[in-house]
């Protein structure tokens, strides 16, 4: 919902006093200030945006989740490569392919939610 300053006869325009507040007294919503290069952190390594926010947890999960997704990636590559049934094979292509999927999910939330700031 937005609101519109009212045109006044005299000239004068009737508008929120306190800044960031509205009629309704709901509050505006803070201004993004600095998230993008958290955003940009975590576009290099997973959850370093959120660890540049001070919420290092969340990062340390972000970062441990990518790099157990690309481990298990790489892993199931190898087997899948190496196995000689056709069927296993398969199989540990399609788990790979899911793990890399995974990972870009990991990266895509990891970035937004550095930009977002954790809200």
């Amino acid at each position: 919902m937005s609101i519109q300053a009212v045109g006044m006869s005299n000239g004068a325009y009737c508008a929120p006093k306190a800044k960031g507040v509205s009629f309704s007294g709901e509050e505006a919503p803070a201004k993004q200030s600095g998230n993008i290069g958290k955003a940009i952190a975590s576009t290099f390594v997973t959850g370093l945006g959120q660890v540049c926010d001070g919420r290092t947890k969340t990062g340390l999960k972000q970062f441990g989740t990518g790099l157990g997704l690309e481990v298990l990636a790489g892993v199931l590559t190898s087997v899948g490569m190496s196995v000689k049934n056709k069927v296993g094979s398969t199989l540990a292509l399609v788990g790979a392919t899911a793990a890399g999927i995974g990972y870009v999910a990991n990266k895509i939330f990891s970035i937004v939610d550095a930009y977002k700031g954790g809200k």
